[in-house]
């Protein structure tokens, strides 16, 4: 008397078992696997839930033994598979096949962002395929648009055909024609260019700031992919199945279908997404299990959860009641100095700059010492927001001090601050490895007599023996780069001190506690205006590619960076690019050579004397060279996520359009973990995603840290809970504002 749902699961009950959907082929069908470690891995995941199901089913007396096996396994689907003819659709040409290959057909396709409109970055694109010959077909949308881009590209001296049956080779002419698709392409192997024009959302535009508590609310269906975890605040976690059209009592709505255990279905109106989360937390199958509608796991599991939250909402107030007890120093009002300061800043500020400035300000004009966390993505501004903080904290006497976690990092943001701070009487210095052992010493003691107003530094700022006369502010960059060592010597020397951190993907813990309310968080997520996305290419090592793109670079005039992270074979490296590219003007840079080596490198690439610039990881954070356009990194898949966005940001920081070649070696076989991770570098190359690539990168890790209130399946669902139960007293509001 029990109808289960999908009870086409069901039908070898009837038919026996073996039956399946592969009797309906011949032994000469076509069969084609669009990317088989994904499918072997969902494969996985639902066998695993399978046999939980079953177990349910049998201890209700649902299905009696002897029943619960009627499905095929991942090995008989791959047995069967083999009988025919099979075709394997993979985006990277690694990992273990389950079925022997016959033939293995490498092309390569570069996907290339919209055309917004502008014939000047049209002529950019065009220009360099032209040189090289490629037969280029360009859709402009309407036929009126058409017609008038034909005529403006022709006056510019271009071949330009109109006729719709583009015939091949056609090269170094360009077809324009009336159309639209959602991306372009080039085909490199047959010299073929297709650019589409397309809506570009404008960046001048000021956005709203999402609140953390809200970024992964199901607001935006685009996100969601069939079979991504959801959760749902009354019945739990499923699985997300896709969006239907129902009609009900004469009325069609969209609706979300959400699958839970033994089958089960639920739809939810779109009008009713409020209700709906994107799950945060390892999305293995094996370990994520669905709730079953029927039962009470879900409700128990909340109860268990506000217990939780009760208590991380005591040590909340207990964190904020002893935050609120010390006494920092409470800053005055903007001055007639500050603002001249900012008024000579060369480019015009962004929204979401202006109200971080007011935040940072406002903090810092309060008695209660300031924890707040910046997070922006790379080449946002970051550092011109810590710098108005600082001129702020120096012009009332105080000292400020900046921490870089790289000697690199550290010189650049000293020469930034020399040329922000010109005119102004302010002693500005530097201490890294960059200074001799004599004049750190003569820093060391000015700093303790107040002569130094603002320092910027590596990790020998927060040695025992350094002192300072009267400091008012500790900027902290990119701090997921210090180890917990000195992150407690930063809670030692800085405990009455205004704290800003500033970070593009800020480490599980840190974004954890920020989405927490533990400490406050800006968040910059517009980029300045005339800013483009990098073009981000993953793809296996291929030489010819390469050179290529390193050539492409030249011709415009930009500079490489070639990132080869072994020191030891690093020369031989660039002897080998210097030799496939005699044009080029190639250099070494790594942390092991000497100031004077590497001060060097850093001003023949700021002069241009030097084009390719083949380095290791020591440009991750702060290099700043707007002429640097293109990016190869070697063995990407052996780097973090969070790593490849810091070092992609390392381009694109012009007008230029910017481009990033992520490559892996052809043979190696690809982690699981590796090709989630290069898939998400991949995804995200929209503005403002170092936000999203820090989720990523929590739900890829987990927060797994001691000092942690948060695990991240519970991420998903504690957020109303917890403003709800915390509320001490008047801070509540800053709690509020920061989720």
């Amino acid at each position: 008397g029990i109808v289960p749902g999908s009870i086409d699961k069901f039908i070898t009950l009837l038919y026996g078992k073996g039956a399946s959907l592969f009797d309906y082929f011949s032994s000469d069908s076509l069969f084609f696997v669009s990317e088989h470690t994904r499918v072997k891995e969902r494969m996985n995941g639902y066998s695993w839930q399978f046999t939980e199901d079953m177990k349910d089913y049998v201890s209700e007396g649902v299905l009696c033994k002897g029943f619960d096996n009627f499905f095929l396994g991942y090995n008989d689907i791959c047995a069967r598979l083999a009988q025919s003819t099979l075709v394997y659709l993979d985006n990277f040409t690694s990992g273990s096949y389950d079925t022997p290959l016959k033939e293995l057909i490498n092309f390569t396709v570069k996907h290339t962002a919209l055309w917004g409109g502008s014939v000047k970055l049209l002529m950019e694109d065009l220009e360099p395929l032209i040189y090289d010959k490629y037969t280029v077909v360009v859709l402009a949308g309407t036929q009126k648009a058409a017609d008038s881009l034909r005529e403006e590209l022709a006056e510019k001296g271009l071949k330009v055909g109109a006729d719709e049956n583009v015939t091949f080779p056609a090269p170094g002419k360009v077809f324009v024609l009336p159309g639209a698709v959602s991306a372009g392409v080039i085909y490199p192997q047959i010299k073929f260019a297709l650019i589409s024009q397309g809506h570009i959302r404008s960046t001048g535009k000021k956005k709203s700031l999402k609140r953390p508590s809200n970024a992964r609310r199901i607001s935006e269906l685009s996100e969601l992919s069939n079979g991504d975890f959801v959760v749902h605040n009354t019945y739990g976690i499923g699985q997300f199945q896709g969006i239907h059209k129902i009609e009900f009592d004469g009325v069609v709505k969209d609706y979300i279908k959400i699958e839970y255990a033994k089958s089960e279905l639920l739809y939810v109106p779109v009008t009713q997404l409020d209700l709906v989360s994107k799950y945060i937390g390892p999305k293995d199958g094996n370990t994520v299990k669905l709730n079953n509608l029927s039962s009470q796991d879900w409700q128990r599991t909340k109860t268990r959860v506000r217990k939780a939250v009760r208590d991380m909402a005591q040590e909340l107030i207990k964190l904020y009641s002893e935050r609120m007890q010390v006494k920092g120093y409470a800053f005055s009002e903007d001055n007639e100095w500050q603002r001249d300061f900012e008024a000579k800043f060369e480019y015009e500020e962004t929204q979401d700059q202006l109200r971080c400035i007011d935040e940072i300000k406002n903090d810092m004009e309060r008695i209660v010492p300031m924890d707040r966390l910046l997070c922006g993505d790379v080449g946002f501004g970051k550092t011109e927001v810590a710098l108005r903080a600082a001129f702020k904290c120096v012009t009332e006497s105080k000292q400020c001090v900046l921490l870089a976690p790289t000697t690199i990092l550290a010189w650049q943001h000293y020469q930034t601050a020399l040329r922000r701070f010109e005119g102004f009487p302010v002693n500005i210095e530097l201490l890294s490895r960059f200074r001799t052992p004599k004049q750190q010493a003569e820093i060391l003691e000015k700093l303790k007599r107040g002569e130094i107003d603002f320092i910027i530094g590596t990790h020998r700022l927060i040695q025992k023996d350094v002192q300072y006369r009267d400091l008012g502010l500790a900027i902290i960059d990119e701090e997921q780069r210090f180890g917990v060592a000195q992150k407690e010597r930063f809670k030692d020397m800085f405990h009455n001190v205004d704290i800003l951190t500033l970070s593009a993907t800020p480490i599980p813990r840190t974004l954890n506690m920020a989405m927490s309310g533990i400490r406050d968080m800006s968040v910059i997520e517009e980029a300045p205006l005339d800013r483009k996305p990098v073009q981000t290419y993953v793809l296996a090592h291929d030489e010819a590619v390469i050179n290529e793109a390193i050539r492409r670079e030249l011709r415009r005039g930009g500079q490489v960076f070639y990132l080869f992270n072994r020191v030891e074979q690093i020369t031989e490296k660039a002897a080998k690019i210097q030799k496939s590219n005699p044009e080029a003007n190639v250099a070494v840079g790594h942390g092991k050579m000497s100031e004077n080596e590497l001060s060097e490198v850093w001003r023949q690439m700021l002069e241009q004397e030097v084009n390719v610039l083949v380095c290791t990881t020591i440009i991750e954070t702060g290099v700043d060279l707007p002429n640097a356009n293109t990016l190869i990194i070697e063995n990407a898949d052996h780097m973090g996520l969070s790593q490849l966005h810091q070092l992609r940001g390392r381009v694109g920081r012009s007008t230029r359009r910017a481009y990033a070649y992520l490559t892996y070696k052809p043979e190696k076989v690809l982690t699981e973990i590796s090709e989630k991770r290069l898939t998400a570098i991949r995804e995200f190359t929209e503005f403002g995603s170092g936000f999203k690539i820090a989720l990523r990168d929590l739900e890829l890790r987990g927060v797994n840290n001691s000092g942690s209130y948060i695990t991240p399946n519970f991420l998903a669902f504690s957020s109303p809970i917890l403003l709800d139960i915390a509320k001490p007293g008047k801070e509540s509001e800053s709690l509020s504002k920061t989720r």
